[in-house]
């Protein structure tokens, strides 16, 4: 019998797969993907600064195999995401989990 969980894993994974032209590498694994959300962070701009830096967060499914597990991330641990196919690739470092459910994990890079 197929449980709801299984299946809003499985619609969850193919959504993902659809809305993301991103890929990242993680570790041993490479090629996974990955939603990048670029948001403008206001709490951290402090008066008069002359530019905003974007909050970068990286939507990853929630899974060892075909992405990252809570238990594998790692405060300052890098991972690579190439934007879009024809981009080229750039290195962040992981700082915090912002969300986590039972299909997805998003984590702020910097």
């Amino acid at each position: 019998m197929t449980t709801f969980t299984d299946v809003f894993d499985q619609y969850a994974a193919a959504e993902m797969d659809r809305s993301s032209n991103a890929t990242a590498d993680f570790g041993s694994r490479t090629g996974l993907s990955v939603m990048l959300d670029f948001t403008e962070d206001s709490s951290q701009i402090l008066p008069g600064a002359r530019h905003r830096s974007p909050k970068i967060t990286i939507t990853f499914l929630n899974d060892a195999t075909n992405g990252i597990t809570p238990d594998e991330f790692s405060e300052g641990a890098q991972v690579t995401v190439t934007p879009r196919a024809e981009q080229t690739a750039r290195v962040f470092r992981m700082s915090k989990i912002t969300k986590q459910s039972t299909s997805f994990i998003t984590i702020e890079v910097h």
